[in-house]
């Protein structure tokens, strides 16, 4: 080898040595500075870390984080204060453990496995002493770059005091509501009651007063079956006249003292008949709350307002009812206090104060209206005029007052062998007149001959009077008369026919063919000389 080779050879040698000492030097300070890069990443992920970690321990809202296994790895302060937990006491633990309802916990699993996520759910948890509480859940299910699930994050928000507020707003606004119902309803009873008292003015009989309690009853009272009971002042006792609804069987009629309402002389309400001293009126089985109240006008005890419901009633509700009921039980009293003024000067303008007849006045209007009936219905109508046999010798013999008695005994004869449908009165003096509605001429008779018989048998208090006799006549429209006042003065002749035929005997007016028909039934053949004629006559 010369010496330009081995030149050649150490110089080579030393190029590579400096080429490798120049990559080691390289080498080393990119290591150096890796080291330094990698140590600020580290540092820098420590610093994140670390603040995420302080975001999350000073989180207002709960934050836990679990394993994909459900076991609790994370848990800061504000999930301490909800649950009462401290991480240390959940650290490794199940956070299933936490819901109050598994079935709810189990319905909320459906959406997060579905989709990884739920916002916002409401449900109920429970508390570390085992309390629970209303609660919102956001999870998130966190994966890794492959996709695959390494736990889930949960945000947790006590509602217990958002669901109190809730509760105060709603029950703020079920007050107002309540209250506005309450007013619509106070004024829907106002106008109710307004309204029955405009129908009470316009009633003019008893039945229609009734008519219209029963009516109104039900819309004052909707909750309740009522009964009205009106007091009989003859018998001294209370009698249903109205009724509604479904209730227990309500006696028909009670005494005064069988009703507490009288007795305190207010409303007497039960809430809870099982617990109270009830009524004796009250029927059995017995209903679960009631309200008596006494019907007074003017000092004067007109009936009694019954209410009932099979279940028993809050007492204070109660009591409002009865404050209610009392206004209008006042308003049905007035009602028929008015109606009972109205019917005592009514009467007194068409009865006779001394019989309890009608009097004249009160024929004059009827036997108009009658006869249009007749006219339009075709049928008959009879008229009996009557009078007592001697009437004016017996009040000189025995005084006025004997004489009064008299009248009123024959006026309570009359009235209580009537139909319905007639119409009796005190035509004047002792004179009485029968309008009967529908009856031919020969009923008329009959009954008139009736009352002839009868009449024989009156007695009164003054029992030195002879036996007392009347005259009568009867007649007929429109055999008689076309008009009211001719059929009177028909049976009117009649009448003094027969007291110049020598009195205590009914005869027929003359004319009319059913007159001479009854006539030529009732006497077939002229009496033989020497009979003596019957008192029962029809005049020719």
């Amino acid at each position: 080898m010369n010496l330009s080779q081995m030149t050649t050879i150490i110089i080579s040698s030393g190029i590579a040595l400096i080429l490798m000492a120049c990559m080691y030097l390289l080498n080393r300070r990119a290591k150096r500075q890796l080291r330094r890069e990698l140590e600020s990443l580290q540092e820098d992920e420590k610093k994140s870390r670390q603040f995420l970690e302080n975001v999350i321990d000073n989180s207002a809202e709960g934050i836990g984080i679990v394993d994909p296994h459900g076991h609790i790895t994370k848990w800061n302060k504000a999930a301490e204060v909800i649950y009462g937990y401290t991480f240390k006491e959940l650290e490794g633990k199940p956070a299933f453990n936490l819901y109050a309802d598994k079935d709810e916990m189990a319905k909320m699993m459906i959406p997060l496995h579905r989709d990884g996520l739920v916002e916002h759910y409401e449900i109920t948890m429970k508390r570390r002493d085992g309390s629970t509480f209303p609660a919102s859940l956001s999870i998130k299910v966190m994966r890794d770059e492959a996709g695959k699930n390494v736990g889930s994050v949960t945000v947790v928000r006590d509602l217990t005091e958002l669901k109190e507020k809730e509760a105060k707003e709603h029950a703020a606004n079920e007050q107002l509501r309540a209250l506005v119902d309450e007013s619509n309803e106070r004024s829907r009873l106002l106008l109710l009651l307004q309204e029955m008292s405009e129908i009470f003015l316009s009633c003019q009989t008893s039945s229609e007063t009734y008519s219209a309690i029963t009516h109104f009853g039900p819309k004052f009272f909707p909750d309740y079956a009522g009964a009205f009971y009106l007091l009989n002042s003859a018998k001294d006792l209370f009698e249903m006249t109205a009724v509604w609804g479904e209730a227990p069987r309500m006696k028909m009629s009670f005494g005064k003292d069988e009703c507490w309402s009288l007795s305190r002389s207010r409303a007497y309400p039960v809430a809870d008949s099982g617990n109270s001293m009830n009524c004796r009126h009250v029927g059995t089985p017995l209903p679960g709350a009631y309200l008596c109240v006494p019907m007074i006008a003017q000092g004067e005890v007109m009936g009694i307002l019954h209410l009932c419901k099979m279940t028993q009633e809050i007492k204070e509700q109660m009591a409002g009812i009865a404050q209610f009921a009392t206004s209008v039980a006042e308003a049905m009293a007035l009602a028929l206090a008015n109606l009972k003024l109205r019917e005592t000067l009514r009467n007194q303008a068409i009865r006779d104060g001394l019989t309890g007849l009608f009097n004249r006045r009160y024929l004059e209007e009827t036997l108009d209206r009658e006869l249009g009936r007749s006219k339009r219905q075709g049928s008959p109508l009879a008229v009996i005029m009557m009078d007592l046999d001697h009437f004016k010798a017996c009040n000189d013999a025995y005084g006025h007052q004997a004489g009064d008695e008299l009248l009123i005994a024959l006026g309570e004869l009359i009235q209580g062998q009537i139909r319905q449908e007639d119409i009796a009165c005190r035509y004047g003096g002792d004179e009485f007149l029968l309008i009967m509605p529908g009856a031919p001429l020969e009923a008329a008779l009959n009954w008139a001959q009736a009352l002839n018989r009868s009449v024989k048998s009156l007695h009164t208090r003054n029992t030195s009077l002879k036996p007392i006799t009347i005259s009568a006549g009867v007649a007929i429209f429109p055999d008689h008369g076309g008009a009211g006042m001719e059929v009177i003065q028909a049976a009117d002749a009649a009448m003094y026919r027969a007291k110049a035929e020598g009195r205590d005997r009914v005869l027929v007016a003359n004319g009319g063919a059913d007159a001479k028909a009854l006539a030529k039934r009732l006497h077939p053949s002229p009496p033989s000389p020497g009979t003596r004629q019957p008192k029962l006559r029809v005049l020719d």
